[in-house]
């Protein structure tokens, strides 16, 4: 019969600020990347409870960030680039269309291959999802 493991009570106060789920979206990836970043800035005055959280936490983010295709390590098409950044934000053509104020048929014919990205779709949706619009321009091949 294996023996309980008590837990430090410090463990229980970051899983209520900060609770341990799967990280499935940009959102939460930011939001513990930076309970992560807060965390690791106390160094050694963490307690025993928030490093287990931290090892744990860092689990979880590390499952996103192997899932999640990296544009810096992998060369995406721009079309690619645009489906995942609108899944990760659950964005319907007709919602991003309204939100950036571009016509949703000419978002529709870029994502179908129909029509590159005008300059201006481009910058509209790099300031919208804060990228550089050049990953929205055709490159050569």
């Amino acid at each position: 019969m294996k023996a309980k493991r008590k837990i430090d009570p410090s463990y229980f106060g970051q899983v209520q600020k900060f609770p341990l789920v799967p990280v499935d979206s940009e959102k939460l990836y930011e939001q513990a990347s930076d309970e992560l970043g807060w965390l690791a800035a106390k160094g050694s005055e963490l307690s025993e409870g928030e490093q287990t959280y931290m090892e744990v936490l860092a689990m979880l983010v590390a499952a996103y960030e192997e899932q999640v295709p990296s544009f810096l390590d992998e060369p995406v098409s721009p079309v690619e680039a645009l489906k995942y950044l609108m899944e990760q934000q659950q964005l319907t053509q007709l919602a991003l269309s309204q939100v950036i104020g571009y016509p949703q048929s000419h978002i529709s014919d870029f994502l179908t291959g129909k029509r590159g990205a005008s300059n201006e779709l481009a910058f509209k949706l790099g300031d919208y999802f804060a990228v550089l619009p050049t990953l929205f321009m055709s490159r050569g091949k």
